[in-house]
C-alpha cells in the first residue's frame, strides 16, 4: 500500500498533529506533500474544534529535507509552479488563525528550515540541523530571503544563505530561529505542551500577534523575487544536480 506522505492525528485539547511521512527521502517535500500539507492548513484553519497545531517529521533523522529535486522540472515554468506551491503553504501557515508549533526532530534543510520559519515557536532536538543549501544549486531561498535576515540580521543571513553554513540547534536557538532546544526524541513531547498552551488564547489575539510578528511582505516584492527565483530553474547548476538526484 502506498505510504501517505502526511500523517494527521487529532489529539487532546484542540491540538492537531501533523507528520511530514517520508522517512525513506529525508520527509523531503514532493509534490503530493505539497498538495496535502496545503489542503491540511487549510482545513484546519477553519475547523473551530482545532485551536492549535504540531507540525513534525516522521523518524530522527530528518524533520523535512527540502524539495524533492528527483521530481524537479528544469524550465522557468517548473520553477515557478513550485515556488508558488511553496508559498501557497506558508501563506496558509502564516495567515492562520490558530498556533502552529514545529517539532524539529532533525536536519530542516531548504524547504523543511522554510517550514520552521513560517511556523510561530519551533522546539528544536538537541541532534538537529539548519541549512539553506539552495545557492550550490543555482538557486536561491527565495522564502528564507524574505524571513531571515529581520529574525537574525544581514551578516548570519549571509551566513546561512550564501556561505550555506549548517548551523546546529544550540545555534538556532541563539540566533533566535528556534524557541528552546530539548534532547532527542522530545521536540514533540514538547511541542504538544506548548501547543495546549497556546491552544486557549482566542484565535483573534493570535491573528494579530501572528500578523504584527511576520511582518508579512507587500505582495510585489514577493511577485518580484519569484519571477527571478523561477528563472533560476533553468541553469546549467540546477539542471546538472537534478540529473545526479534522477540517477540515483
Amino acid at each position: 500500500m502506498k505510504q501517505k506522505p502526511l500523517l494527521t492525528d487529532s489529539g487532546q485539547d484542540g491540538v492537531i498533529v501533523a507528520t511530514l511521512n517520508r522517512p525513506t527521502k529525508a520527509n523531503a517535500r514532493n509534490e503530493a506533500m505539497q498538495s496535502e500539507l496545503l489542503a491540511f492548513f487549510e482545513e484546519v484553519c477553519l475547523r473551530d474544534d482545532v485551536r492549535a497545531i504540531v507540525l513534525t517529521g516522521a523518524g530522527d533523522r530528518a524533520f523535512c529535507g527540502g524539495m524533492d529535486l528527483s521530481e524537479s522540472g528544469e524550465c522557468s515554468a517548473c520553477g515557478c509552479n513550485r515556488i508558488a506551491a511553496d508559498f501557497a503553504v506558508y501563506d496558509a501557515m502564516e495567515t492562520c488563525p490558530k498556533p502552529i508549533v514545529v517539532a524539529v526532530n532533525g536536519a530542516a534543510v531548504g524547504g523543511g528550515f522554510d517550514l520552521v520559519l513560517a511556523s510561530d515557536l519551533a522546539v528544536a532536538e538537541a541532534h538537529a540541523t539548519f541549512r539553506c543549501p539552495e545557492a550550490p544549486l543555482g538557486l536561491v531561498p527565495v522564502f528564507a530571503m524574505l524571513r531571515l535576515p529581520s529574525i537574525v540580521g544581514p551578516q548570519r543571513a549571509a551566513a546561512l544563505m550564501l556561505e550555506t553554513r549548517t548551523i546546529s540547534a544550540s545555534e538556532a536557538e541563539s540566533w533566535g530561529l528556534v524557541a528552546e532546544v530539548v534532547p532527542m526524541g522530545e521536540s514533540l513531547k514538547r511541542a504538544l505542551t506548548l501547543a495546549g498552551q497556546l491552544a486557549v488564547i482566542d484565535h483573534k489575539a493570535i491573528q494579530l500577534l501572528k500578523a504584527a510578528l511576520k511582518g508579512i511582505p507587500e505582495s510585489v516584492q514577493r511577485k518580484n523575487l519569484t519571477t527571478l527565483a523561477a528563472e533560476l530553474f533553468e541553469t546549467k547548476a540546477f539542471a546538472e544536480t537534478v540529473s545526479r538526484f534522477r540517477d540515483l
